[in-house]
């Protein structure tokens, strides 16, 4: 129901979402090869935002009914 509300009542907060969520998949692929070619000189810092960003893309893949 929200997705719907969002297409149809706000589609400026729809298609603004739909960016963020392609920018933060972009990200994510840009922070994994910085990762991984970076391995050796990782802070602390990296890896949350990378396993963060990684729950986040995780919430928005799987589909609200799986729960349900």
């Amino acid at each position: 129901m929200v997705g719907f509300s969002l297409m149809h009542i706000h589609p400026g907060f729809y298609i603004a979402g739909l960016f963020c969520c392609f920018a933060l998949g972009l990200w994510l692929l840009l922070a994994a090869i910085y990762l991984f070619e970076k391995r050796r000189d990782i802070s602390k810092w990296d890896i949350i935002m990378t396993f963060l960003s990684s729950f986040a893309i995780v919430a928005l893949v799987v589909p609200g009914s799986l729960f349900a």
